[in-house]
């Protein structure tokens, strides 16, 4: 998708994207079970962190500093895990006064995993010299 190697819709994906997190972290949805510590729950954490992850690294390559060189990438990665972590924790202390909700260390260890994870899978689809094939209009 061209769109996200544009600077502002990127950041814009990213925004949004931490905006629904911290909206879905502000519902009263309940309890938690103790079977669910580190089952569905934490899996939800890690998938919507690192998407998060996904669309901040993306966002950081598309400014001139962090794209090109080997070293900017890794800054990239690094800087996205950042954001992802202060992020998490951010939300697990929001959650504090967020009635019948919880705040877990554990769930922000699965956000910077998912983070980091996310972040590299990002970096490794967007590698120098890897190829990824355009949609090609073929006209008979």
């Amino acid at each position: 998708m061209s769109v996200l190697r544009r600077p502002v819709p990127a950041w814009g994906f990213v925004l949004l994207w931490a905006g629904g997190i911290w909206f879905g972290s502000s519902l009263s949805i309940g309890t938690q079970s103790p079977l669910t510590r580190f089952g569905p729950d934490k899996v939800g954490h890690f998938v919507e962190f690192g998407i998060l992850a996904f669309l901040a690294a993306n966002a950081l390559l598309t400014l001139p500093r962090f794209s090109g060189a080997e070293r900017g990438r890794r800054n990239a990665w690094l800087l996205a895990i950042f954001m992802v972590a202060f992020w998490g924790i951010l939300d697990e202390i929001h959650q504090l006064w967020v009635p019948a909700r919880t705040s877990d260390p554990f769930d922000a260890m699965a956000d910077i995993l998912g983070g980091m994870v996310g972040a590299w899978v990002l970096l490794y689809l967007r590698r120098p010299g890897r190829r990824i094939p355009e949609a090609v209009d073929r006209k008979p």
